[in-house]
């Protein structure tokens, strides 16, 4: 008899353990903020990527005429904002539209505390094609 309890017990607990959480990753949107008249409008969304040092940013851009693209993300506000902190491969709009994701080496919560600028150039890097800015704080 003890034994039988002692299996029940046993089975509920390596049960309840195995179940797994189906939870959505965190996530967190922001709207661009127009830049330089260059009416590029679009959002920014940072999603968590659990048990990863990485975050994957995603972002929509309307109004971009067809071209490649470098962008990257900047320090501070879009107001003064510095040094890049990460360059994102390049970037092609079709259709007046970019839609982009990829992943970042960092944590999701250092991510959406971060306050900084994603700045979009022209493939040359010599035409600044209307910096659209986040300022994230």
């Amino acid at each position: 008899m003890r034994t039988n309890i002692f299996v029940a017990v046993f089975l509920v607990i390596l049960i309840g353990a195995c179940k797994k959480e189906t939870s959505e990753p965190r996530s967190k949107s922001y709207t661009f903020v127009q830049m330089n008249n260059s009416g590029i409008t679009g959002t920014i969304r940072f999603i968590e990527q659990a048990d990863s040092a990485q975050t994957i940013v995603d972002f929509e851009l309307n109004n971009t005429p067809a071209s490649r693209y470098m962008a990257h993300i900047h320090q501070g506000p879009p107001s003064s904002y510095h040094g890049a902190i990460y360059y994102f491969d390049p970037i092609y709009a079709y259709g007046g539209k970019i839609s982009y994701k990829q992943s970042i080496p960092l944590l999701y919560d250092s991510a959406v505390r971060l306050d900084c600028t994603l700045a979009l150039h022209d493939s040359t890097g010599n035409q600044d094609l209307g910096i659209s800015g986040v300022g994230i704080n």
